[in-house]
């Protein structure tokens, strides 16, 4: 369950390993790196760069949101405006209803810093559940480390 006492991580350009936004006005905050492998956590943030399609996967004890969008290798304004290869998605652990960007659900993502180091910035968007109820995410922000 989301808790409405959370504050958001501010905005930095560090490699904090943060990420947090609103979820129909409910906070969500992730922190910490997720490890991925022999030492699996399952709650943190992980990345993916695989030329310029960046997927960053943030996961809590309850929730997850993911974000995999593509670039031109540059800080700037992306499109989360489909439901292949530029989309978010939100889910709850305990439900089986998710939800997605896609055509008439699109969302935004400004990059701040991106470089071999430090990958940072912002993002909103609409996503629609299975059950075809809508969420809007505001004011998310993450800043993490690439290695």
């Amino acid at each position: 369950m989301l808790e409405k006492t959370i504050e958001l991580p501010p905005y930095t350009q560090i490699g904090a390993e943060t990420l947090g936004c609103y979820i129909d006005g409910v906070p969500f905050v992730v922190t910490g790196k997720r490890i991925l492998g022999l030492l699996n956590t399952d709650r943190g943030i992980s990345i993916d760069i695989n030329s310029d399609l960046i997927t960053l996967d943030s996961r809590s004890d309850d929730f997850l949101l993911g974000l995999k969008f593509q670039t031109n290798g540059l800080p700037g304004l992306y499109y989360i405006d489909s439901p292949y290869n530029k989309f978010a998605i939100v889910g709850n652990k305990t439900s089986s209803n998710s939800y997605r960007t896609d055509y008439q659900n699109t969302g935004v993502v400004y990059l701040k810093s991106y470089d071999s180091a430090v990958i940072s910035g912002t993002f909103s968007f609409d996503a629609k559940g299975f059950d075809g109820s809508i969420i809007h995410v505001t004011e998310g922000r993450f800043d993490v480390r690439v290695k």
